[in-house]
C-alpha cells in the first residue's frame, strides 16, 4: 500500500508547464508549483505588460514575484525519484523471477512488460 502512495506522490510533483518532475521547484503565492526555469520563462513572455500571471489559475502578480526554491518540495521530488528507481529495480528482479517461472516469455516480452510497468510509475 505504501508503494501505491509513493506512485501517487510522483504524479503530483510534476511541473504543469514542462510536464516533467519539478526541477528547482518554486511555489507561487497562489499555491501552484513550477520548475524555476519554467515559470521564469513564462513570466519573461509577460514582461512587456508588467502583469505576471499564474499559468494555472491566472492570478495576477504585480510586481513580478521574487521566487525562491521550495526546499521541502525539492526534497520530496528527490525522495520520490529515488523511490521510483527502487521500485523499478524491484520490478526488474520480479520480472526476472517471473521469467524463470514462465520460460515462455522471451527477453523482449519480459523487457516490454518491465518498460510498461516503468511508464505506469510516471503516469
Amino acid at each position: 500500500m505504501a508503494q501505491r502512495g509513493n506512485q501517487l506522490d510522483c504524479e503530483k510533483i510534476c511541473c504543469p508547464i514542462c510536464l516533467d518532475f519539478l526541477k528547482d521547484p518554486v511555489t507561487t503565492s497562489c499555491g501552484h508549483s513550477y520548475c524555476m526555469k519554467c515559470i521564469k520563462s513564462h513570466w519573461d513572455t509577460e514582461d512587456e505588460k508588467k502583469v505576471y500571471t499564474c499559468p494555472q489559475c491566472r492570478q495576477d502578480f504585480i510586481p513580478r514575484p521574487d521566487l525562491r526554491k521550495n526546499t521541502m518540495l525539492a526534497d520530496l521530488v528527490e525522495e520520490c525519484l529515488t523511490c521510483c528507481v527502487l521500485n523499478l529495480q524491484l520490478d526488474f528482479y520480479s520480472c526476472l523471477l517471473l521469467r524463470s517461472d514462465h520460460r515462455h516469455l522471451s527477453i523482449k516480452q519480459a523487457s516490454t512488460r518491465l518498460f510498461c510497468k516503468f511508464l505506469s510509475v510516471f503516469k
